[in-house]
């Protein structure tokens, strides 16, 4: 940086010129542009317009994102939170999200691979949080478009199951060590399963894009209690300028590489100078960020892990080499002919501590009078480590009878043949966690009561 002097009109000397061309959204880390000259400042400000200007050129719609490259690219790091979805849940901006951790896994992924342009409109208003939607209204040309890509995304971190996942939510919803667990345990969002870092290229500038946009697609930032990212502390002081404030709002946001067009400078002959674009390009990046070491120290634990714990901990996110879990979607019922004595046994329990799922089966012609069915199954017993694969059978066989079948949760048995006993717990990344308490009475009723089956919906017994 180039010292700067400037004096007062009374021949005084006077502060140094320093002012910020280019801003970060507030509690946002990284990078910062700092001009120490107003022909800087003129210059950037000028290359900041002409980006905006190019990226939103109507004329050129086709190609306008792809082959976008302006004197200006900004890349942002960031980790967001994994949270399973239902068919009837909505998010905070009235979103349907759908997805799985698997399922928003891929989503990212699939954004990543194509290149696709992630798309929003911002709502006109000065109140936070910011709304932010897919499709502008009718008739209401003023919401200014919202363009992001995502370049990359990391390894898939669980944040229950394990000590490393309870550590890792820990410091990445707390910063007081000393003051216990259960502040980030109120703080974490509910049913939070994962987090997954991911680098984000900012293709327009608009206030809390990155955050709206990402949430609104069902990813909020770690730490983001306005748009779903974390739950707010009621303990914590609601003065904005108190230290306990700023820990609430410590966003998982940093931004992580700048690249912008060095300038030549010359003199007009007025005798005043100007800057203009050359062929150089300056770029700056942070290869660590506040949560990095956590991470880290995640990565390094579970490599500890011996192969059956990761298969019971982390399978079902496919990150265990090059596996990929069974498709989880429904199978579409091809036979229209309803065979209800070609049903299989509402129970089937393998002995030991094995992944269940739980589904529902239910006559074309009736939906109102759904069967239940639970199933547990080694990896040996049914093709795999996923809980796709316990369902798979099961749910072929239900099809095969013509009913409708769907998989509305699952986790683990742990079933005891010789005490004639059975514990209910857990979940699955697949498709969330099952009813457990449905399951229990389910396989108390369809064992006559020869199994004495009890439930515990605890994350910690996964």
């Amino acid at each position: 940086m180039r010292e700067a002097r400037s004096c007062s009109k009374d021949g005084g000397d006077s502060f140094p010129y320093v002012t910020t061309p280019q801003r970060l959204d507030q509690n946002t880390s990284g990078l910062l542009v700092v001009a120490t000259t107003k022909i800087f400042a003129a210059y950037y400000a000028k290359l900041l317009r002409l980006k905006t200007e190019q990226v939103l050129d109507k004329d050129n719609e086709e190609n306008k994102h792809s082959n976008y490259k302006g004197g200006i690219e900004k890349l942002y790091r960031c980790l967001v939170c994994l949270i399973p979805s239902k068919k009837d849940e909505s998010d905070s901006q009235g979103n349907n999200n759908d997805q799985s951790v698997v399922g928003g896994v891929a989503k990212l992924k699939h954004y990543a691979e194509t290149g696709k342009v992630m798309r929003h409109y911002l709502e006109p208003s000065v109140r936070a949080p910011k709304r932010f939607v897919k499709s502008c209204p009718t008739g209401v040309p003023l919401w200014p478009e919202c363009l992001l890509k995502i370049q990359s995304v990391g390894d898939v971190c669980a944040l229950v199951g394990s000590t490393a996942g309870k550590q890792l939510a820990h410091a990445l919803w707390q910063d007081d060590e000393d003051s216990g667990n259960d502040i980030a345990s109120r703080r974490i969002p509910n049913n939070c399963q994962a987090v997954v870092e991911i680098e984000v290229e900012l293709l327009t500038g608009r206030t809390h894009q990155i955050r709206g946009q990402l949430a609104t697609e069902g990813f909020p930032l770690v730490g983001d209690t306005q748009y779903g990212g974390s739950i707010a502390d009621s303990s914590m002081t609601l003065d904005p300028s108190s230290a306990s404030s700023m820990r609430s709002e410590r966003l998982a946001l940093q931004c992580c590489e700048l690249k912008f067009v060095d300038p030549d400078s010359f003199q007009k002959q007025d005798g005043t100078s100007m800057q203009v674009r050359s062929d150089r390009w300056n770029t700056f990046k942070l290869s660590k960020s506040w949560w990095t070491q956590s991470v880290e120290k995640y990565h390094q634990q579970m490599k500890q892990i011996n192969a059956e714990e990761i298969t019971t901990l982390a399978s079902d996110v496919g990150i265990l080499g090059n596996q990929r879990p069974p498709s989880t979607q429904w199978l579409s019922t091809a036979e229209t002919v309803i065979s209800p004595e070609l049903l299989p046994p509402h129970l089937s329990l393998s002995p030991g501590k094995n992944k269940y799922v739980l589904v529902k089966a239910t006559d074309p012609n009736n939906e109102k009078k759904p069967q239940w069915f639970v199933k547990s199954a080694a990896p040996n017993e049914c093709g795999g480590p996923y809980h796709g694969n316990v369902a798979q059978d099961l749910r072929e066989w239900i099809q095969a009878a013509g009913f409708n079948v769907e998989v509305v949760g699952g986790g683990r048995i742990d079933y005891r043949p010789d005490q004639k006993q059975a514990v209910v717990y857990g979940f699955s990344y697949a498709f969330g966690k099952a009813d457990h308490a449905r399951a229990a009475s389910l396989i108390i009723e369809s064992s006559q009561g020869k199994i004495i089956a009890t439930y515990d919906n605890s994350d910690d017994l996964y």
